[in-house]
Protein backbone atom coordinates (compact mmCIF):
# COMPACT_ATOMS: atom_id res chain seq x y z
CA UNK A 1 0.00 0.00 0.00
CA UNK A 2 1.41 3.24 -0.81
CA UNK A 3 1.46 6.07 1.90
CA UNK A 4 0.31 9.70 1.59
CA UNK A 5 1.83 12.84 2.63
CA UNK A 6 4.91 12.64 4.71
CA UNK A 7 5.32 8.99 5.62
CA UNK A 8 5.47 8.40 1.16
CA UNK A 9 8.31 10.31 0.84
CA UNK A 10 12.18 8.78 0.45
CA UNK A 11 13.98 11.83 1.33
CA UNK A 12 13.10 15.01 3.95
CA UNK A 13 12.08 18.18 1.77
CA UNK A 14 13.26 21.38 2.28
CA UNK A 15 11.64 25.02 1.19
CA UNK A 16 13.97 26.80 -0.89
CA UNK A 17 13.39 30.30 -2.96
CA UNK A 18 15.76 29.63 -5.60
CA UNK A 19 16.34 30.21 -9.49
CA UNK A 20 15.80 27.64 -11.39
CA UNK A 21 15.00 27.16 -15.51
CA UNK A 22 13.28 23.86 -16.89
CA UNK A 23 13.70 23.06 -20.71
CA UNK A 24 12.89 20.12 -22.62
CA UNK A 25 15.35 16.88 -22.64
CA UNK A 26 15.27 17.45 -27.04
CA UNK A 27 18.91 19.56 -27.71
CA UNK A 28 18.14 22.95 -28.67
CA UNK A 29 14.83 23.80 -27.18
CA UNK A 30 14.50 26.98 -25.33
CA UNK A 31 14.19 27.12 -20.97
CA UNK A 32 12.19 28.94 -19.07
CA UNK A 33 12.22 29.77 -15.62
CA UNK A 34 10.32 28.46 -12.69
CA UNK A 35 9.29 28.98 -9.33
CA UNK A 36 10.64 26.26 -6.58
CA UNK A 37 9.17 25.45 -4.16
CA UNK A 38 10.69 23.10 -2.54
CA UNK A 39 14.12 20.39 -2.93
CA UNK A 40 14.91 16.89 -1.67
CA UNK A 41 18.16 14.54 -2.43
CA UNK A 42 14.87 12.55 -4.83
CA UNK A 43 13.19 15.69 -6.33
CA UNK A 44 11.87 19.17 -6.51
CA UNK A 45 8.38 20.88 -6.59
CA UNK A 46 8.11 23.98 -8.91
CA UNK A 47 5.29 26.50 -10.07
CA UNK A 48 4.96 27.17 -14.12
CA UNK A 49 2.75 29.45 -15.83
CA UNK A 50 1.28 26.18 -17.98
CA UNK A 51 1.22 22.39 -17.85
CA UNK A 52 3.66 19.65 -18.61
CA UNK A 53 2.21 16.28 -19.08
CA UNK A 54 2.83 13.98 -16.56
CA UNK A 55 5.73 11.35 -17.38
CA UNK A 56 7.36 13.55 -19.86
CA UNK A 57 11.24 13.99 -19.01
CA UNK A 58 13.08 17.59 -18.83
CA UNK A 59 16.30 19.15 -18.14
CA UNK A 60 16.25 21.24 -14.79
CA UNK A 61 18.81 23.90 -13.82
CA UNK A 62 19.06 25.13 -10.56
CA UNK A 63 21.55 27.71 -9.34
CA UNK A 64 22.34 28.79 -5.58
CA UNK A 65 25.25 31.33 -5.85
CA UNK A 66 28.13 30.13 -7.45
CA UNK A 67 26.99 26.42 -7.55
CA UNK A 68 24.91 25.09 -10.20
CA UNK A 69 22.99 21.75 -10.29
CA UNK A 70 21.75 20.69 -13.86
CA UNK A 71 19.67 17.50 -14.00
CA UNK A 72 17.10 15.43 -16.13
CA UNK A 73 14.14 14.86 -14.45
CA UNK A 74 10.79 12.98 -15.04
CA UNK A 75 7.61 14.85 -14.14
CA UNK A 76 5.65 12.69 -11.85
CA UNK A 77 2.38 15.54 -10.73
CA UNK A 78 1.32 18.50 -12.36
CA UNK A 79 -1.83 20.15 -10.79
CA UNK A 80 -3.50 23.51 -11.72
CA UNK A 81 -4.04 26.26 -9.13
CA UNK A 82 -6.52 28.41 -9.75
CA UNK A 83 -5.83 28.09 -13.43
CA UNK A 84 -3.09 30.39 -13.31
CA UNK A 85 -0.34 28.37 -12.88
CA UNK A 86 0.48 24.62 -12.05
CA UNK A 87 2.01 23.14 -8.91
CA UNK A 88 4.77 20.13 -10.69
CA UNK A 89 6.47 17.76 -8.93
CA UNK A 90 9.45 16.33 -10.34
CA UNK A 91 12.33 13.45 -9.91
CA UNK A 92 15.52 13.36 -10.60
CA UNK A 93 16.72 10.74 -13.19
Amino acid sequence: MEGTGAERRRSERHGYIIEAWLGSASVGQEREEVATLNLSKHGVAFQLMRPVEVGTFHVLEISMGVQKLVSRVVIRRCQSVDNQFWDVGAEFC
